[in-house]
This record gives structure tokens, sequence and C-alpha cells, in this order.
């Protein structure tokens, strides 16, 4: 779609991110607001295993704000594209400007925003039936994303991008590389 926008569209190429993102939250509100909510619990925890759970949302949270700050949010939103736009009306900019990192969070793992996401959700210690049909979905949507994601970083970033999906987990780190980064840590 966004290569169609690109080629066939180019006056809407500016808008295409910020309008994608902003129909897309609708969509999910919409779908979140009309959804049939099945009733009963998969599991409602109490006491120490509860405040467990709570604890590893917390750090799910930090870790997702943390990766937030590591890569560019307005590009992320549309809201770069929309400001390009502005400064020079006959410039048809690209839709996204795609950056390549293995710094920071990304060292251990590729998608560390979805990663997070899925620890949040995951670790909810009331867990309905409901909210366990959103985190099934939302790992599918993640899923499938990646994929793509990942097949537009490999046409962009070519045999770097191959190297890296070898060496660092999608959503899982690696734990020898984990290690290992540490190590060099330790030497520098």
């Amino acid at each position: 779609m966004k290569r169609y926008v690109e080629e066939r569209l180019p006056f809407f190429a500016p808008f295409y991110r910020f309008t994608y993102n902003v129909t897309q939250t609708a969509l999910l509100l919409w779908l979140f607001h009309w959804l049939p909510r099945p009733g009963g619990y998969l599991w409602n925890f109490e006491g120490t295993i509860y405040w467990l759970f709570r604890l590893v949302q917390l750090a799910g949270v930090m870790g997702f704000v943390l990766a937030v700050r590591q890569f560019d949010l307005q590009e992320f939103l549309g809201i770069k594209q929309l400001k390009r736009f502005t400064k020079n009306q006959n410039n048809h900019v690209k839709i996204e400007q795609y950056t390549f990192t293995r710094e920071g969070l990304f060292r251990y793992m590729r998608h560390p925003l979805y990663f997070f996401a899925i620890v949040i959700f995951l670790f909810e210690p009331r867990m309905s039936v409901f909210k366990f049909l959103l985190l099934v979905w939302l790992i599918l949507y993640f899923w499938i994303g990646s994929l793509l994601e990942e097949k537009r970083m490999v046409n962009k970033f070519g045999e770097e991008y191959k190297k890296y999906q070898q060496e660092v987990g999608r959503f899982i780190p690696k734990i020898s590389l984990v290690f290992l980064n540490k190590k060099k840590s330790n030497r520098s």
C-alpha cells in the first residue's frame, strides 16, 4: 500500500503515515468498544503472586518507555512527514525514512517495543477471557507486523540486516548474546 501511494498518489504520501495511525487507533477503539466480552477468568491472582505480576508489568512498562526513547517516535507517528511536507510543499516525500540501529535494547532483540507490550499484557494478574483474547490478537498482530517490517528492512539494508537477524532474536533475547555483550562492556 505504501509503495502504491508513493508511486501513484505521491501528493498523499506526506499524509499517509499520520492518516494510517489515526485510522488504526480509531478502528482499534471501535473494535474494543463493540467486541463481545466473554466472562470468566483464566487466572485471578491475589497476594504475593498478584504483586509479582504487577512488578513484572512495571518492568515491562519501563522497558517499553526505554525502547520508545531509542527510536524516532515522531517519524513513526507521521508527524515528521507532515513537517517535511510543510517545509517544502513541492517535494513529495517518502512515506517513511527507515533507520537501522543496534544500540540499546536493539542489541538484544529486534523488536523490543513488541516484546515489552506483550510482557505488560501477559503478566496481567487478573486475566479475563476477554483480556486473553486481546493478548492473542496482539501477539498475532505483532508477529505479522514484524514479518512485514523485517522484509522492508532487508530490502533497504540488505546483508547488514540479514546478519542482524541471525545474531539477534526477534522478540526474545538470545541469552548467549546478552552475556557476550556484558563481557564486552566490562572489558571497556
